[in-house]
């Protein structure tokens, strides 16, 4: 009984670590997919802006968007190869972002030579380009899921296995031992990692951009339903690229822990913190429109990230941008809220960083945006 329990348990441990591994190659394409989704966004997020803000830089900036996006398309291209009929999503989802990315350089050219907006704005509207993706994260999900139950169920039978050999025998040889007590780690240790990994940053603790998406399209929901409002906040750190070059990245990652740390001991219990970029944060800050407290509180965050964070980096070297939006006046989805407060961090870096910045609701010419920035 306890050869034959111990071969059961050995085929499943093997079991267990192939269907992690396969679960682990599953996780590595989702991250390059969101990856591509991401440089997607980025390139109508600064063609958007690029149009709100004027820039004459629009048709430069939108194709060096489309070259990052179609570096981000062959690392997906080939991790795709672990996905049965990745490649040829990944041909559609290709021909297709190509036909919308040269629609929107064609309108752009067109609003340059004094086209209107009503065009773009329903070339943005027809193309959907989020359905490819939602296509092949929805296939990747599947399979992801179908291997999670399976390892689930492989946990499951490993825990009963290894009970009943401790049940059944007194002398269990040392491999036997060894054999139980990994597969019962790495069982609890997959848990945890499926569990955790989901929803958070592995440098700093903090929500990560998916998390962060969820949480505020919840916050919307609520706040619609109670005619509530809130603020989202975008925080660049200013400087870290030159503590990065004087300092090395290892001290850089030890500034954004360290960063990720003060911001969540300067904010309020309520608040919501997440990790957005690389040294780009988001700060969801539940307050009344008209409240003071809003430039307080950004004059606290500027002032805390301001000093010394590891030591051997002396404060004075970072600081901090704030772009500052509004829910419902900036925006109803949760992505036009954080594309909006970034627009505001971009105005507040223009004024000289170590700012804030929003948009405000009415002003005397009646313009579309006029920005109020605040220094401390």
């Amino acid at each position: 009984m306890t050869l034959i329990s111990g071969a059961w348990l050995t085929a499943d441990s093997a079991r267990f670590a192939t269907e992690q591994h396969a679960y682990q190659a599953l996780d590595a394409v989702l991250t390059d997919l969101h990856g591509l989704h991401d440089a997607q966004l980025d390139i109508e997020s600064a063609y958007r802006g690029t149009l709100m803000t004027g820039s004459g830089k629009a048709l430069e900036e939108l194709r060096a968007g489309v070259q990052r996006w179609q570096a981000a398309l062959a690392q997906t291209r080939a991790s795709l190869t672990r996905s049965p009929g990745g490649e040829r999503d990944i041909e559609v989802l290709d021909k297709r972002m190509i036909r919308h990315f040269l629609a929107l350089e064609t309108q752009l050219q067109s609003f340059r030579g004094g086209g209107g907006l009503a065009d773009i704005d329903a070339e943005m509207s027809r193309a959907n380009p989020g359905s490819p993706y939602r296509v092949l994260e929805a296939k990747i999900l599947a399979q992801r899921a179908g291997l999670v139950a399976s390892i689930a169920t492989i946990g499951e039978r490993i825990r009963y296995l290894s009970i009943g050999l401790l049940l059944s025998t007194i002398v269990a040889t040392l491999a036997i031992s060894a054999c139980l007590i990994s597969a019962c780690r790495r069982v609890k240790a997959m848990q945890e990692t499926l569990s955790r990994e989901v929803v958070h940053d592995a440098l700093t603790g903090l929500a990560n951009r998916r998390y962060l998406h969820a949480w505020l399209q919840a916050q919307i929901s609520f706040a619609s339903r109670m005619g509530d409002s809130f603020h989202v906040l975008y925080l660049d750190l200013d400087g870290f690229e030159r503590i990065n070059d004087e300092y090395g990245r290892m001290t850089g990652d030890q500034i954004l822990i360290a960063a990720a740390q003060r911001l969540k001991t300067t904010t309020r219990g309520g608040d919501f913190v997440a990790r957005q970029e690389e040294d780009e944060f988001v700060i969801v800050f539940s307050c009344e429109p008209d409240s003071r407290e809003i430039g307080r509180y950004a004059a606290r965050l500027i002032r805390s990230l301001g000093k010394s964070l590891v030591d051997g980096v002396p404060g004075g070297i970072l600081s901090a941008s704030i772009g500052v939006a509004s829910y419902p006046a900036d925006g109803a989805t949760a992505d036009d809220l954080v594309a909006a407060a970034r627009l505001a961090m971009l105005q507040a870096k223009r004024a000289g960083k170590a700012c804030y910045a929003y948009r405000r609701e009415t002003n005397p010419r009646n313009e579309a945006n006029v920005w109020e920035v605040s220094r401390f």
